[in-house]
């Protein structure tokens, strides 16, 4: 049996979040979102910076315009979406 080939999601969607301790990994599960760059991954992981704030760009692939991103949870752990963009594809 093959494996069955579905079309390419038509969208990749980025959001800056930003935030000081412990990035909340548990979002990018929740937002079916992943590190935009390899410096997001590392950033993720790094202690906070001197003015006590880290940024990272997270990404999601969709078939829709919406990013739907979950602000209000991001809010919640203490990382809120600062800026919101689209990458090209």
């Amino acid at each position: 049996m093959g494996r069955k080939l579905t079309a390419p999601l038509k969208y990749a969607h980025l959001a800056v979040v930003e935030g000081r301790g412990e990035f909340p990994f548990d979002m990018l599960r929740y937002d079916a979102a992943f590190p935009a760059t390899s410096a997001d991954a590392s950033a993720m992981q790094m202690p906070d910076n001197d003015n006590g704030k880290r940024r990272v760009t997270v990404k999601r692939h969709s078939d829709t315009q919406d990013a739907g991103w979950n602000r209000d949870r991001w809010q919640s752990y203490g990382w809120p979406v600062v800026a919101e963009g689209e990458e090209e594809r």
